[in-house]
This record gives structure tokens, sequence and C-alpha cells, in this order.
């Protein structure tokens, strides 16, 4: 309710001046018992009649439901004697409490001040009405002090609050000489409940008064709600381990009781508290009982509370498919229920946990929905969380300015709440700590872990001493960070933490940095174990276990440095394979699993809806002419982009049957390795990069099938790498004809140390790692002048255990089936101003030349064995339906690389004007989601090659899409292509492959040096930006 000045009160009781009758109803007679509901609107007056004899004690209350509203009492003679208005807002009770000096009719107004409140309803009732005691005016007088209390607090002025805790201690004063215990412990309850608005240790005192009294009376179900509000006081002082035992001793009662809804209330509670001292496996036993008790009630918002400690708990406990399946159900509940508060709540948990699986952009969305919510609701706690986990993403991205500004700002409003705020230290040492500024961070971060350790917050104080473990590492100080692991290890260990996996790797580097390198490798072997299972966890998605992937390369690519330090190669090659393109991996192994066949009708139509949507999105940022509207239009077209992702990893969350399809993922073995090296003139090599050096793996086999392994460190950052790397590709991609030079020293650096391995082989597989992806390796020279190319057949693969499955995807087609090719397709002025808009300088005017490549294919593969489409037959939808049927499957178009988000990278494709579902352009996420049947994918378009390069995943794009897809081989460019040149290279590529005499990585080098060959094309800007990525034979 509004806040009445206490002043103003004091004057109009101490003048007993009677209330304006304007705007008043008829009066209605008030009996005992009998409750009177009616609406209100803002202005209007209710009046309600009662006879009551002199020294009676009257008890009423006016519960409001959408209006704030005030309760005056009259006597007979027309003086006011009593005004209540509660500082609670348009909800909640309204009390009266009053001993009477004479006897006559009494009258209530109900009447709303405002006179442009909105209308609401509130119900009038008299509880009793009986002859009063001594007790009655202690405490009436008692109420009278808190309600002067009450509306001193709510000026929130020190001077109020300090006047409003006296006002409150007079009326303890009061209540303390009421005879009637219970009676008494209430009031002394209530004072309580209000003095923790603001002083929480006086609250306490009233609190265990109060459940002293109650105890004394065998009042169980009181003392369950005082011991509850108990339970939160130490909450927000941050004593946790108080916390527990008050709601353990809450349980016990209600257990006692028999009472099923008491007892899921303080389960809820206690699976809190136990949160909070970072047990979350007992945390967990808790939810769940609380979840098994709640499956017996109808739902309530203990329902709701359960649901979401389930889904924090199994986020900590590195569950994020449980996590996001049961914030999920949340949601659908409180919409189902009309609970439209507690949505943000659940907005913010889902951005936490795709902030823990390290997807950025959706941990983001969801955190941006969350703050808006709360900020229009004034949720002034929420909207502090929602700011600190948009800091905290602002930094991993970058954005250290808005990290500090939304950091501070939420730091700001935690002050009014919270006694201590270690989190927002916490958050601001990961600032500095990724500005590089690391004396500062650890001067922060140890502040942050002293609290965290003085409240018993050790999940927190855990991933701190992580954080700092990993400075001291690259301080130097290994002995500090050694220590700081193994006490993150010990929190870890008697809590069951999934996180242990980090702090072993922190300690096995330490070790391993001090020359205990066999304790640090049991370190590091513990953490992968833990990796391993959680990763079983992880919804059906591939954007999500992708990502996944990327958080934990650390401990392999370590494992692999001892092992080669060792010179145990077999070891070091075992655990390079271990995280290589584990998602890939899956779905070669089992198959891509076609997420809509498992969905409802609704889910499907929704998902139509979804790409409905970002097809229209897509036409309207080409026709809108002003800029503005095309960078509103973009940023809509992002969100839908995300809010479809986001989608598609619910449906994997909630049909868990998806996940239980996929197998166990079976890392390649040495032998089978072996097995994939055709002869002794063939090798595999797999490139391993780590912060400070790289690893080169050679297998090899001699004339008479002995196989060989080494293992050879190469000492290079990879920073340093990749900017080598980046300035050739720039180089021969821009046609520079002072290309030699970088060309030399990378060959020098990357395989001039294998030339032993190398001598004499004529076809190589090579395993790029991290900036090595975009490497054209074909246009390194050696010594003599020679380019790579022209001594062997180069491919590519993202693992020898992806390309043993793709091996095994040998399928049989009927020869009417052979090739399918797009060329040249009509691309409509939509179109064109559309990707211009959004990608600047890209102009998609027609190929003549890809034209004649697809007809010249045709003629090639004749009528019978191909379908050729052009200009604006080659339109987007006839790809998704016909590319399916076919062994090759060659587009020659125009390709857009969209480097931020590559999975919406596309091929531009006529558009079917009759058709609003289809844009004319096939991204990267439409090609993963075909089911084709081809042994190949060519993209001869414009960097088909390229897109994000994903630790462990290795090149997240369109040549990923065409895998996940089912094509094991897929043909694509490294940098944008000329087309005439292209045209020249796919053809001879072609003929090379219908001689049925070489491999399809040796029908690439041969189309290669045929162009080499040619003075206008001898450049490699024209052949050696192509490259066969999966299996090259």
């Amino acid at each position: 309710m509004k806040s009445i000045l206490g002043i103003s009160l004091l004057i109009l009781l101490l003048l007993g001046l009677v209330p304006d009758l304007a705007g008043q109803s008829p009066a209605q007679t008030l009996e005992v018992g009998k409750g009177i509901e009616r609406e209100l609107k803002g202005g209007e007056s209710h009046l309600y009649r009662m006879r009551i004899e002199a020294n009676q004690f009257l008890s009423a209350a006016a519960e409001q439901k959408g209006i704030d509203v005030v309760v005056i009492l009259s006597d007979p003679t027309g003086t006011k004697v009593k005004e209540v208005d509660s500082p609670n807002g348009t909800k909640g009770i309204e009390p009266l409490w009053y001993v009477t000096v004479i006897g006559g009719d009494f009258q209530i107004d109900v009447r709303s001040l405002e006179k442009e409140a909105k209308p609401g309803r509130y119900k009038i009732k008299i509880n009793e009405i009986r002859s009063s005691t001594p007790e009655d005016e202690d405490f009436v007088e008692g109420q009278l002090r808190k309600a002067e209390g009450d509306m001193l607090m709510a000026e929130e002025t020190d001077d109020s609050v300090n006047k409003a805790f006296s006002k409150y201690e007079e009326s303890a004063k009061s209540f303390r000489k009421i005879n009637d215990v219970r009676r008494r412990a209430a009031a002394i309850f209530q004072l309580g409940k209000y003095d923790s608005n603001r002083r929480l240790e006086i609250a306490l005192g009233y609190f265990k008064e109060a459940l002293e009294l109650y105890k004394s009376t065998d009042s169980k179900r009181d003392a369950i709600d005082v011991l509850l509000e108990i339970g939160l006081d130490y909450d927000d002082l941050q004593k946790y381990a108080e916390e527990v035992d008050a709601y353990k001793e809450a349980l016990k009662i209600a257990v006692e009781m028999k009472d099923v809804p008491l007892q899921s209330k303080t389960l809820n509670q206690l699976g809190v508290g136990n949160a909070r001292l970072g047990d979350f496996n007992r945390s967990l036993e808790n939810f769940e009982k609380a979840y098994e008790l709640n499956e017996r009630l109808p739902w309530s918002k203990e329902t709701s509370v359960t649901l979401m400690g389930l889904a924090n708990v199994y986020n900590a406990l590195g569950n994020a498919g449980k996590a996001i399946e049961y914030s999920q159900r949340n949601i659908k509940l409180l919409e189902a229920n009309g609970e439209q508060n507690g949505i943000p709540g659940q907005l913010l948990n889902i951005g936490g946990i795709y902030l823990a699986l390290g997807n950025l952009a959706q941990a983001t969305v969801y955190n941006q929905k969350a703050l808006e919510i709360f900020e229009s609701h004034s949720g002034r706690v929420g909207t502090s969380y929602a700011l600190a986990n948009l800091g905290d993403l602002y930094a991993l991205q970058g954005k250290y300015s808005e990290a500090i500004s939304f950091l501070e700002r939420s730091r700001q409003l935690k002050t009014k709440f919270l006694p201590k705020d270690p989190d927002s230290l916490s958050s601001l040492a990961r600032v500095y700590a990724l500005q590089g500024n690391y004396t500062e961070a650890i001067d922060q971060y140890q502040k942050s872990l002293e609290i965290f350790e003085e409240i018993n917050g050790l999940d927190s104080a855990a991933r701190i001493l992580d954080a700092m473990s990993a400075i001291f590492y690259l301080q130097g100080e290994y002995a500090k960070s050694l220590e700081s692991a193994e006490r993150a290890i010990a929190i870890a260990k008697k809590f069951d933490y999934p996180n242990a996996w980090a702090s072993l790797s922190s300690a096995g580097y330490a070790k391993y940095a001090l020359g205990r390198k066999k304790d640090a490798q049991d370190d590091l072997i513990a953490a992968i174990r833990i990796i391993e299972s959680l990763r079983s966890q992880l919804p059906s998605d591939q954007n999500l276990r992708g990502t996944y992937v990327e958080k934990i390369t650390n401990p392999y690519q370590m494992m692999v440095a001892i092992s080669a330090g060792e010179k145990n190669s077999s070891k070091a090659f075992g655990y390079a394979e271990r995280y290589r393109a584990r998602t890939l991996v899956d779905v070669l192994q089992s198959g891509r699993l076609d997420i809509s066949k498992s969905m409802s009708v609704s889910e499907r139509e929704h998902e139509q809806r979804l790409k409905n949507e970002m097809s229209a999105l897509n036409s309207k940022v080409g026709a809108a002419n002003d800029p503005k509207a095309q960078d509103t239009l973009r940023i809509s077209l992002e969100k839908k982009r995300l809010e479809q992702e986001d989608f598609l990893t619910q449906m994997s969350v909630e049909h868990p049957e998806l996940r239980t399809l996929r197998g166990e993922t079976k890392t390649i073995v040495l032998q089978e390795a072996f097995n994939l090296i055709k002869n002794e003139k063939s090798a595999l090599i797999e490139f391993i990069g780590a912060a400070d050096k790289t690893f080169l793996f050679t297998l090899t086999k001699s004339a008479g099938g002995e196989p060989t392994l080494d293992v050879i460190t190469l000492h290079v950052t990879n920073a340093d790498l990749t900017k080598q790397v980046e300035a050739l590709r720039l180089k021969v991609a821009a046609g520079d004809i002072n290309f030699k030079k970088e060309s030399r020293q990378l060959f020098d650096l990357l395989l001039k140390p294998a030339a032993n391995e190398l001598a004499g082989k004529t076809d190589i597989v090579i395993v790029p790692d991290g900036p090595l992806w975009n490497l054209p390796f074909h246009a390194l020279i050696d010594e003599k002048g020679t380019y790579l190319a022209e001594k062997m057949a180069v491919s590519y693969a993202p693992s020898l255990t992806a390309l043993r499955e793709m091996q095994k995807k040998a399928r049989t087609h009927a020869k009417d089936s052979e090739l399918i090719a797009f060329g040249n397709p009509f691309v409509a002025k939509e179109t064109s101003e559309r990707v211009q808009s959004v990608f600047m300088g890209e102009k998609l005017e027609p190929i003549p030349d890809a034209e004649r490549l697809v007809n010249e294919l045709g003629k090639m593969y004749g009528a019978r064995r191909s379908k050729v489409y052009t200009g604006a037959n080659a339109r987007e939808a006839t790809a998704k339906l016909e590319a399916p049927k076919y062994r090759i499957v060659q587009f020659a178009t125009h390709g857009i690389l969209n480097d931020v988000s590559p999975m919406y990278s596309h091929l531009v494709m006529a558009q079917d004007e009759k058709d609003p579902n289809e844009d004319g352009l096939l991204e990267a996420w439409e090609l993963k989601d075909l089911d084709l049947k081809a042994d190949m994918v060519i993209l001869s378009a414009c960097d088909t090659a390229r897109g994000r390069v994903s630790a462990g995943e290795g090149m997240i794009g369109m040549t990923w899409a065409a895998f996940i897809a089912g094509a094991p081989t897929t043909v694509a460019s490294q940098w944008k292509v000329e087309s005439s040149s292209t045209t020249e290279l796919m053809l001879e590529f072609h003929r090379q492959l219908l001689s049925g005499k070489v491999s399809k990585a040796e029908a690439l080098r041969r189309a290669q040096l045929k162009l080499m060959r040619i003075p206008k094309y001898k450049h490699p800007l024209y052949w050696a930006g192509w490259v066969i990525v999966g299996d090259g034979s």
C-alpha cells in the first residue's frame, strides 16, 4: 500500500476527523464470520455498518486483491477512531483491531485514496466481536505501535527507519504483557517479519522468541512457519550452516505432522540451503523428494520452486540436459497456471546453463530477456543477477568496458539486500584476468575467496581457487598454482563436484611444471575420466555438444605433451584422437538423428513456423531501403536464428530417446589408423596445437607393410602460427606474387621436420588443428621451389576416427543417379540486394562459367545418369528435394561466408516466388538437415571450406554441415575463387574421376597441376584454394 506519512496519520487520529463522504456507496451491514467481496474503483468508498456494545473487542480484516485500500473505523458519534494502511501494495491483508469505549452503530469505510487507481477487488470480513479483556488493550496498543512503525519504515530514510525500530520495540513490550502464549507468539512473529526487511539480527531475535513460545504450546504448524523465516534470515545473512539446521528442524516437525505440502515446502528450502553449502548431492536428494511429494499434490508455486531447484542442481553437477529439461518444464507449467512472475527466474537459469556450456550467444539472449522482465517489474534481486551474468558474458567476449558497467550496476543493487557480495568481486577479478592484469585479478579473487569461505559458499570458493591456480600458472608461480588447485580438489572431492576436472587439470599442469610427471598424469587422466562421463549427459543437439568440446581440450593436450616428451608416441596419439571431432564422430557412427521424427504435430508446426519466419526476415532485409530498417531487421533475423537453435536444443532435451540412440564414441586405435594407410606411398599426418608448441604425428608404412608412428615437437606458439598462416592465406587469396617467402617458412616449420617420414610419399591425409585449417598446404614450397601439390595428393580430415567412419560409408547407387548439379542460379534482385545489405561488397553477378561447367558435366555423365539445373530452375527447394537421391552433388553458385555465425553461411540459389517459405539461400544449417546419400558434395563456390575453427571439432561451416548430412567427402574452397579457372579445374577433376583410375584426392591434384601449367592460372590463387575434406580415396 501507499505509505502515509506518520505525522499526517497522527494529526488525523488526534483530530478525529470524519472522512469525506463524497463518492461513497450506501452502507451495507457486516455480520461476524460472513465476508463481503466487491470491486472498488479509484476514488470510490464503500461503507459498512455493524452494532457493537461498549467494552467489546473487534477483529476485522480487508484482503486486497489488486487495489490499494485504506480501512477507517468510526464510532457511533462519527469520530474516526482507527485508520489502517499497511505498506503492502495492492495485495495482502489490512488488519483492524479495536476495543470499544462506547456502544452503538460503528462504521467501516473501505476506500481507494488514488482517484486514478485501476479497479480491483477486496474482501472485508469481521473475524470476531466479543467481550474485551485487559490483554486485548495490550494487543491493540501493540498493534498501533507496530502500524506506526510500518509507516515509518515505508518512508525509507535513515531517521524514519531508526524511529520505526523504536516503535517496534514499544510494540514488543505491549505484546509481552499478553498471557495468551499463542497470541503473544503470533504478535512477536509478525514483528520479526517486518524487521527482516531491514535488521536481520533483530528479526532473528523476535523469531527465536516466537519459536520458543510456539514450542511451549505444541503449535507445530506455527513453529514450522517461524523456522522457515529463520532459515531465510540466515540465508540473507549468508550463514548457510545455520540455515540448513533451521530447515532440518522444520522438516522433522512436518514429517511428524504427516503434512505433505509442508514437507514439500521445507524440502525445497533445505535443498536451497544445501546447495548454498555446495553439497549438491544432498540438495538433489532434497529436491527429488520434494518432486515425489508434489506429484501427489495439485500444482502450486512449490512445484515451480522444486523444478527450479532441480535445474540449478543438475547444472551445478554438470548435467546440462537435465537442467534444461527441468527449466523448460517449469516454464510450461508456469505459463499454464498463469504465473508469469516466475518465468524470468527460469530464463536466468537457462542462460546460466548455456553459459556453462560455452554457448555465449544463447546465454546472452536468455539473460537479456530475463533482465527486461525484471526491470519492468522492478525486481531488484533478479535485475542484479541478470546484470551480473551479462557482465560476465561481455567480459568473455572481450567487451571489457561494457562488462565493468554491467557489473557495477549489479553491485550497486546487491548492496541493498546482501551484507556481503563476493560474486561481484570474483566477476571483476575475471575481467582483470582476461585483460592480463593478473596482480589485480589475484587481489580481487582473494577478497572474494575469503568471503566465500567465511559464509561456507564452498562451490564458489572452489571455482575461485581454480581461477587463481590458472593465473599463478601463467605467472610461472607453479607452487602457488598447485596449492590453489589442491584446495579446490579437496572441496570438489568432499561434495563430488563435476567441475573437479578443471581443478585436476590445473593440478596436473602445475605438477608437470614442478617436475612431478607421474603425479601430473594421474590428475590429468582423472580429469579426462570426469569429462567423458559428463559428455554422455549432454543433449543430443550437435551445436551444444560442439561448444562443450571446445571447453575441455586442455587436459588432453597436456597428456599429448607429456606422452610425447616420454617418447610414447602411441599413447600421445591416443589422447590426440580422444577429443578430436567427437560430435561429428557421434553422428557418423550412429547416423544423423532426425529430431523431427520424434516431434509431435504441434512441435513440427512450430519448427516449420520458425523456418518460415527466418525466410521471411531474410526477404525483408533485402527489400528494406532504409539502413536503419535493415539494421533492425538483421537484429530480428539473428534473434530468430537463436530462437530456432534454442528450440532444437529443447527438442533434444524433451526427447531423451534421441540421446539413447547415440552409441559410445569408439576412438580409433593405432592399428585401425594404420589400416587407413593404403600402401608405402601413403601417409597420415596429424597436428595437435597447444599454447606454446605444436605436435606433428606421422603414420607411415614401409614397403614390407611395417607401420611406423612418429611424433615431432614443433616449437611454435599458437599465436605465432596463427599470424603466419593468415599472412600466407591472405597473400595467396589476393594473388600477391610475393607469397613465396611465407610459403617456404611454413613448409620448413610444419613439414620439413618430417622430411624423412614423408620421403617418397605421393598421397597424404592431413588432420589440421586450430589455424592450420586455414592453411593452403597445396601451396607450400620446399627448398627446391616445388609446391606440395606437385609431389603428392592431399586430403584433409577432422580426425582419423572421423575418417575411419567416413570410409565406412561406401554406398551403391543406381546408374541413373550419378550426378546432380546446380549452376548459375538466377538471383532475384531482392536476393541480391539482401545479400549485399548484410555482406558488404558481395556482388551477385551472373556466373556464365558456372552454367557452362554444369552443362558440360551433364554431357560428361550423360543425360540418363545426371540432372542439371541452371538459372531459374536451380532453386533452393529443388536442391533440398532432389540432392538426397544422387551419388555426387555439385553446386556451382555464389557462396557467402558468415564468419560470425558459420552455420548461416550459404549458397545462393534461385528463389521460387510462389513459395514464401524459401528465401533462395541454402544455409549451412539447412544443408546439415538434408538426408544425403551422396559419396561426395562439391561446393564450387567461394569460401566454402572456411568457417569457425572449433577447438576439438575442427572447421565448423559448410563442410561440417555436409558431413552431418551424410556425405563422407566434400570439395570446397578456402577463399574467393575466380569463375573461369574454377570451371576448368572442376571439369578436369570430373574427367579424372570418370576415368576410374585415380582417387578423389589424386583427381583434384591432377586438375590442379593442369591449371598450374597454364600461364594465366599458375599462381596458387587459381588452384591451391581447392581442398578435399573427408574420404579422399
